[in-house]
């Protein structure tokens, strides 16, 4: 059985990992060395987002990664599954059995918070293979020992079965609502609502009550999900009502959702960057220094115009009805397609503040005349004041920082800012004349800014992070999240997001100091929970699982027993005679092997003067267990009801008898450390 269990997690975690990571492509129209290429890097992403779970798993933090869970499900039904087959194959009990798979679905269900319909009907499949074990027992059981029994029983018991499963499962159903404030509330408005009179439609305005009227419907013009159009900065964003997407990603840093990147500024706007649509990206390169793998989950509730979202760079895409499209002069990817729900990978920033201040190298000669680009309008206070920021910044984080900060303060945030003149240069307008602004002013200014001193960056569009919904494990992203950002290309790491808007909290790595707490409170309150009750959730772990050591310990025991009985013997006052046996051994009244039953009788009745009822269940016991194993005459029902009957009698002394024992043990192992 142990190596049986073993090759079945080996085989549980093959298919695991192929259906999450999809190591090993298709062979339709690949040749071998392309074919082994794809596998090798297949391997090496799933690789890297393993990592991220172990990661996540450290500190203690939820992973929210869907792909893990997929592998833990699979890992867990193939475990159990094997178990229960094997189970079945030896005879054992069936709800040891049934144990581990439904675990398993609970467990899983728990986690991915999904609705517990699942676990009800898996319930109901296994009482009924229960029941149908159990009684195919019996029925062997009585016919070995040739008991008379209806043939039409079976009907009986399996109507018995299903009826009290359904109540008992009716009820497991209705306890959360019985049992908690929101379910008593939720009763309330529903007898609310039946209480409240229905209106009828023929009642008109001269009648009494009130005139029954539909709800009005509002037909809204459906807003595809498209990028921006910012060939003019200081139009308004366009304001979506309601939640646009859901997004579940592997960990809960909030990071924006890109969708369009723009490379050209042209004194009043930019225009995108031009995309390779010839392109149809099959591998990626491998990442940089300082990034990981990041698993997204993408739930949109507008139609998609054929661009979609992703963190940062995309690598993978998990759908076949979307894809990677490059930058003409760019090795970025944009992720394109028209469906509601997809899933991709991408390669998301893993750094710190110190790693990209020793950042240095060459900026490539592609991105350079790509991203360094600039418009003849701007004027050159504009230029003044970019050498003056990064005067005395020697690298190239520190400029970044400092033209970053300086454009975070330079106005208040404002979605009505008034727009510069149709003349005018946009980026001098909002840092020299504006009131006011918004997402598109202030990166478009930190993006020239930064370009005039020589460093590349572009202006990216999408949506904010949005709101993270525990209950969910989702971030929710209203409409009114439309937003843009830049990114900058340091040598070594590639383009690392950055956040000019004050409205938008800036990234963990893009601050001077070193007090993260006002970047990201939420996780370094959790971190600092995490650290105070560490020792009380080792002692508490260590307690369950001592608890069910024993527990199992004792299961074990009990099933050895079980098996042990039914070796020896069949007939019930055998058995009934043995267990009593048993437990007056286990309370200090135990006699030699070789003593007859007769003899042993008369050894410990001396011991049981004070102990009256258990002094007759035993002498009851070994008349009829002498008569039944030594006299040709069978006992009668009667007599073994009787017998029965004494032994459940006893239980309170010979209780009493075991703790005496027990306390005597004690006492005596306690009597030498005294002395």
């Amino acid at each position: 059985m142990a190596w049986g269990m073993l090759y079945s997690l080996l085989m549980a975690l093959s298919f695991g990992i192929q259906f999450v990571g999809k190591i090993v492509p298709g062979v339709n129209g690949i040749q071998f060395y392309d074919w082994l290429e794809i596998t090798n890097w297949q391997t090496f992403l799933f690789l890297e987002r393993a990592n991220s779970w172990l990661q996540s798993i450290q500190p203690q933090k939820i992973i929210y990664d869907e792909g893990f869970w997929a592998m833990v499900l699979i890992a867990m039904a193939w475990v159990s599954t094997s178990w229960l087959v094997t189970c079945l194959n030896s005879r054992t009990s069936y709800w040891i059995a049934l144990l581990p798979l439904m675990g398993s679905i609970a467990f899983v269900l728990q986690n991915d918070r999904k609705d517990v319909f699942i676990l009800l009907a898996a319930l109901f499949l296994g009482i009924v293979l229960i029941t149908h074990g159990h009684y195919s027992q019996k029925e062997k059981n009585w016919q070995r020992r040739r008991i008379d029994f209806p043939e039409q029983l079976w009907i009986d018991w399996y109507v018995a079965m299903i009826v009290i499963s359904i109540v008992v499962l009716f009820a497991a159903n209705l306890a959360p609502t019985i049992t908690t404030q929101e379910g008593w509330r939720e009763i309330r408005n529903w007898v609310e609502e039946m209480k409240t009179p229905k209106l009828s439609p023929e009642k008109d305005a001269g009648s009494e009550g009130y005139v029954y009227r539909p709800p009005e419907t509002r037909n809204e013009e459906l807003l595809l999900l498209q990028p921006l159009d910012l060939s003019q900065v200081g139009i308004p964003l366009p304001q979506m009502e309601g939640t646009v997407m859901w997004v579940r990603t592997g960990d809960v840093t909030p990071r924006p959702w890109r969708m369009a990147i723009y490379s050209t500024y042209t004194g009043s706007g930019w225009v995108e960057a031009e995309l390779d649509e010839q392109s149809d990206v099959l591998l990626a390169e491998a990442p940089q220094q300082g990034r990981k793998a990041l698993y997204q989950r993408f739930t949109l509730f507008r139609a998609a115009g054929g661009r979609l979202f992703s963190a940062a760079e995309p690598v993978q895409t998990l759908n076949e009805d979307i894809r990677l499209v490059s930058l003409l002069n760019d090795d970025s990817q944009i992720v394109t397609g028209f469906i509601s729900q997809y899933e991709v990978i991408s390669w998301v920033p893993n750094v710190s503040a110190e790693m990209l201040q020793t950042a240095s190298g060459e900026f490539p000669k592609s991105i350079q005349e790509e991203y360094l680009q600039l418009s003849e309008t701007i004027p050159q206070r504009v230029r003044n004041l970019a050498a003056r920021l990064v005067e005395g910044q020697n690298t190239v984080y520190e400029r970044v920082i400092k033209i970053q900060d300086y454009v975070r303060q330079s106005v208040p945030y404002d979605l009505e800012s008034i727009p510069p003149a149709s003349d005018q240069d946009v980026v001098d307008y909002f840092l020299f004349e504006a009131n006011s602004g918004f997402c598109t002013y202030y990166a478009s200014a930190m993006a020239i800014l930064l370009r005039i001193e020589g460093i590349p960056a572009r202006l990216v569009t999408g949506y904010a992070p949005g709101e993270f919904v525990p209950e969910q494990g989702n971030f929710e992203v209203t409409g009114d999240l439309v937003h843009a950002w830049v990114e900058v290309y340091f040598p070594g790491y590639g383009w690392i997001p950055f956040e000019p808007t004050p409205s938008q909290s800036v990234p963990a790595y893009s601050f001077q100091n070193s007090d993260t707490d006002e970047v990201n409170p939420q996780i370094s309150g959790t971190t600092q929970a995490n650290n105070r009750w560490v020792w009380l959730q080792i002692l508490s772990g260590g307690l369950i699982l001592c608890g069910v050591v024993w527990m199992g310990w004792l299961v074990v025991r009990f099933i050895r027993s079980r098996r042990q009985e039914k070796k020896m013997a069949l007939h019930p006052a055998t058995l009934a005679y043995r267990r009593l046996r048993i437990n007056l051994a286990n309370a200090g009244i135990s006699g030699a092997p070789s003593l007859t039953p007769r003899e042993y009788l008369e050894l410990v009745e001396g011991k049981l003067v004070h102990y009256p009822q258990v002094k007759d269940a035993l002498r009851v016991g070994t008349e009829i267990y002498e008569q039944t194993i030594y006299s040709l005459l069978t006992p009668k029902v009667e007599d073994i009801t009787f017998m029965h009957y004494s032994i459940k009698k006893s239980i309170l002394e010979r209780i009493k008898l075991r703790l005496r024992y027990v306390l005597t043990q004690i006492n005596q192992k306690l009597m030498p450390s005294r002395s």
